[in-house]
């Protein structure tokens, strides 16, 4: 019983700690409600708040990836890759995808950007900076043709 209670006890602080960091990466502005809705008028508006809860950081990535069962969640990934996958389950996109550049991290290698791929080159998405530490509304024609970074596919499942 005390083991469990331990146990119990170690999972809600190093939840709380995941929060902190994650509320640290995303420091920077994300879109407003009203562009949200503006680029994404497919995807239903509390799934928009999600997303926007999700990357300022009000919504707990664990429990919604408890929430949304996806098979993928309790592999050990970083909390911006959990983000990422949460966004992908709640626009119905195709996956998380990544784009290589010239940047290099020890954590992140040379991946420059992650984004949920909508199946069209030039169709809007979120994406996330990897070199900036932030999370955008963009497109991924557009950043590869613009700076020079390469698309890297990658088989269902991640990166």
């Amino acid at each position: 019983m005390t083991d469990r209670r331990s146990l119990q006890g170690l999972i809600l602080q190093t939840r709380a700690i995941a929060r902190e960091r994650t509320a640290s990466i995303m420091q920077k502005r994300f879109a407003s409600m009203k562009t949200l809705i503006e680029w994404f008028p497919e995807v239903d508006e509390k799934d928009l708040k999600t997303i926007r809860g999700l990357v300022n950081g009000d919504v707990d990535v664990d429990l919604l990836g408890e929430e949304l069962g996806w098979e993928y969640y309790h592999r050990n990934y970083d909390d911006v890759s959990k983000i990422m996958w949460c966004i992908d389950s709640l626009m119905e996109t195709h996956g998380v995808r990544v784009i290589h550049g010239r940047w290099h991290s020890k954590f992140y290698q040379n991946i420059q950007y992650t984004y949920c791929n909508t199946g069209d080159t030039y169709g809007p998405t979120i994406i996330y900076d990897c070199e900036e530490s932030r999370f955008f509304l963009s497109d991924w024609g557009t950043i590869v043709e613009a700076g020079g970074a390469r698309l890297i596919p990658l088989p269902q499942g991640g990166y």
